[in-house]
Parts: structure tokens; C-alpha cells; sequence
């Protein structure tokens, strides 16, 4: 996993996002070296805009546009990102701990050299999705979308991921056996190479109509 260095004090303090996004437009630049504390916005419009070196903390922005926006180097600590679009983003050494990102639309996006930690991503929609050396570690994927993507490099470790639906996504060489796979939905295809406890070898069992005596 890429390591992320930035320090506080070389970073400018900002408590307001739309202001950052409104000068990077007219300047025609990406916003950088900034750390955004208890930012409280929302429907923040950030197409297209490149956050790189940024720390946002405890910062709520609910019901925002983040299409397309590319994150670098980048951490998000204790915050709420809530029911927002980041369809089509790009996440490079990226760390999430303690954060929500309930419903949040991350299809299509690009996934690289990032930490999921102690995070809220129920009923988010990652469909579509490239993901590579990404550690997902005591979060809630409950109910997420997780079809047609491509996974490579995954560390899971204590996630919920019950009623998480897998369509047409390989999930060979993914160890689950510290996660909850309750109520899943998997193809048969995609099930080839899971790496299961025996318990939960017996509850894919049962999904697939399979009668153990």
C-alpha cells in the first residue's frame, strides 16, 4: 500500500469548499496543499476539479456533484460525504477512516493505492469499477453494488458486506473469511477462486440451491 505523507502545517486551512472550487475555475487550476476542516456544505458542484496533497476533516457535504473529480494523495478523516455523485472519479493513494459515504454513486470510478477503514459505504454503487491494491478493513458495504467491476490486489478484513450484490465480478483470490457475506448476490462464474471460512461455504451453498445432508 502507497504511503501517504502530508503534514498539517504545510498545509493551508480552509473551512470552505465552494470558495476553493470557484477560484480553481477561474484560474483554470486544481486545488492543492489545502486542508478543509468542518467544512458544512452541501450540493457543492466539483466536476472535473483535481484535489491533490488535500486533508478534509470532520467536513459534511451531503448531496454534492464530485463527477469526475480526480483525488491524490489525498486522506478523508471523520467526515460525512453522504448521498453524493462520484461516478467516474479517480482515487490514487487515498485514505478514508471514520467517514460516511452512504449512497453514494462511485460507478465507473478508478480505485488505486487506497485505505478503507472504519467507513460507511451501505448501499453505495461501485459498479463498473477498477480497483487495484485497495485494503478494505472494519467498514459497512451492506447492500453495496459491486457488478461488472474489476478487483485485483483486495485485502478485506471485518467488513460487512450482507446483501452486497457481485454480478458478473470475479472475486477470485478475495479472502472473505473475516467478513459477513450474508445474503450476498453472486453469479456462479464470479464465485470461482473465493476464498470462504467453512461456514460461509455453507450459506453460498444454499444460495446456489445446493442441499447438504
Amino acid at each position: 500500500m502507497a504511503k501517504i505523507e502530508l503534514k498539517n502545517n504545510e498545509l493551508e486551512q480552509c473551512k470552505n469548499m465552494k470558495e476553493q472550487i470557484e477560484e480553481a475555475r477561474k484560474n483554470e487550476e486544481d486545488i492543492k496543499q489545502k486542508e478543509f476542516v468542518e467544512c458544512k456544505e452541501t450540493q457543492i458542484d466539483s466536476y472535473n476539479i483535481e484535489f491533490s496533497n488535500i486533508i478534509f476533516k470532520k467536513c459534511q457535504c451531503q448531496d454534492s456533484n464530485f463527477n469526475k473529480v480526480t483525488f491524490s494523495n489525498v486522506i478523508f478523516e471523520d467526515c460525512d460525504f453522504s448521498n453524493c455523485d462520484f461516478s467516474e472519479s479517480t482515487f490514487i493513494k487515498v485514505k478514508i477512516k471514520n467517514c460516511k459515504f452512504i449512497g453514494n454513486n462511485l460507478s465507473e470510478s478508478i480505485i488505486y493505492d487506497t485505505e478503507i477503514l472504519e467507513s460507511n459505504f451501505e448501499y453505495a454503487n461501485l459498479s463498473n469499477t477498477k480497483c487495484k491494491n485497495v485494503k478494505i478493513k472494519d467498514s459497512n458495504l451492506k447492500s453495496a453494488t459491486i457488478n461488472q467491476s474489476e478487483l485485483k490486489q483486495i485485502t478485506l478484513a471485518n467488513t460487512n458486506f450482507q446483501k452486497a450484490q457481485f454480478f458478473q465480478t470475479n472475486l477470485n483470490k478475495l479472502d472473505f473469511t473475516s467478513c459477513d457475506i450474508g445474503g450476498i448476490v453472486v453469479d456462479l462464474k464470479g464465485l470461482k477462486g473465493m476464498i470462504v471460512n467453512e461456514y460461509q461455504a455453507i450459506e453460498l451453498a444454499n444460495l446456489l440451491g445446493i442441499i447438504i445432508k
